[in-house]
């Protein structure tokens, strides 16, 4: 079928909770033959090497080997700093690839770096159709008061969807005025058979501590 709809998704980068949806949806793009083609674009290779965390005082690297199967990808050039900053991502040949890509709608995730703030000026001048999807929950931290604030709400207002995927979510969008109808459902969920198969194969303990994710204070 001819003329379908481009999605871009811009990912921070490949995340073993977030690959297998893209897997999925294309999988279900192929077997309902949708009038969808998904691309997806990585901003870094962080998670693909061994990496150094301080907070923990360890090494980490995914030891899942289809981490990028199954869907359409490509990783880009980051000459940003990787640690979590508004520099974290700084990817110039992204805007270049979205124009060769020429997407109907763009599907970010999480607003706080320098290349989310380029794809956003990039869709606007272009018309293209802006999703969001961010896990944030109001919290101390973030209850932005004065220009922020405003700022902040500037920026959700120029998505035509946002994703929330549980109460607390929600409630941060709602912190923000953001439109009821601009809101939409967007459950977490768990491949149960996944994590099934993993402790069958690798774990021969019958008492087992599965940590989903690192327990600092940026992440709780």
């Amino acid at each position: 079928m001819s003329n379908k709809i481009k999605l871009a998704i811009i990912a921070l980068h490949p995340i073993i909770y977030q690959t297998p949806l893209f897997r999925d949806f294309q999988k279900m793009i192929n077997e309902e033959r949708l009038n969808i083609k998904q691309k997806v674009f990585f901003c870094s290779d962080l998670s693909l090497k061994e990496k150094y965390f301080k907070e923990t005082d360890c090494k980490f690297k995914p030891d899942t080997p289809d981490l990028l199967k199954g869907f359409d990808y490509k990783t880009v050039k980051n000459y940003g700093t990787e640690n979590g900053n508004f520099f974290s991502r700084i990817n110039p040949s992204l805007i270049l690839r979205l124009m060769i890509y020429k997407p109907d709608v763009i599907l970010m995730h999480g607003i706080s770096n320098i290349t989310s703030i380029l794809t956003l000026i990039y869709a606007k001048l272009f018309f293209i159709k802006l999703i969001y999807r961010g896990e944030s929950t109001l919290n101390k931290n973030n209850l932005h008061t004065g220009i922020k604030l405003y700022f902040l709400k500037f920026i959700y207002s120029l998505f035509d969807i946002v994703l929330y995927s549980c109460d607390g979510n929600l409630k941060y969008f709602n912190y923000f005025n953001i439109e009821k109808d601009k809101l939409i459902y967007y459950p977490c969920s768990v491949d149960n058979d996944f994590f099934k198969n993993r402790i069958e194969n690798t774990i021969n303990s019958s008492f087992t501590i599965v940590f989903p994710a690192r327990f600092t204070e940026r992440k709780n």
